[in-house]
């Protein structure tokens, strides 16, 4: 019923019709901002944030070490993290640039806007 969508795949409660026959959260638990991160290969890993109209920023840019960073924020960050997903940041990382978007919480928001 998680798969399906019958349910929230957090907290259990059955959602209301119509399902979308996917994993879903229930208002309560679905994540509340949508943020748009780029990054790419320069001399090492720069990351942009960019609010749900791709034009805006939505924090400051992050330089990165190492590409398993990258993977490791967009995990933090509320990203769908299924294989597809996982398989297209990895190419974005072998191609030097590319793309996520991630599922901030208002704390984890906040932090970003703050950085700035």
């Amino acid at each position: 019923m998680r798969i399906a969508g019958q349910i929230c795949c957090n907290c259990k409660v059955f959602l209301p019709a119509p399902h979308t026959g996917r994993e879903t959260y229930c208002a309560k638990c679905s994540p509340k901002r949508k943020v748009y991160m780029h990054f790419m290969l320069r001399d090492s890993w720069h990351c942009q944030f960019l609010e749900q109209d791709p034009k805006t920023s939505a924090g400051k840019p992050l330089t990165l070490a190492a590409p398993e960073k990258i993977i490791e924020l967009a995990r933090r960050g509320g990203a769908e993290m299924k294989l597809e997903d996982l398989q297209a940041i990895e190419y974005g990382i072998q191609m030097g640039r590319g793309s996520v978007w991630l599922n901030l919480t208002e704390d984890q928001y906040r932090k970003l806007k703050k950085i700035r």
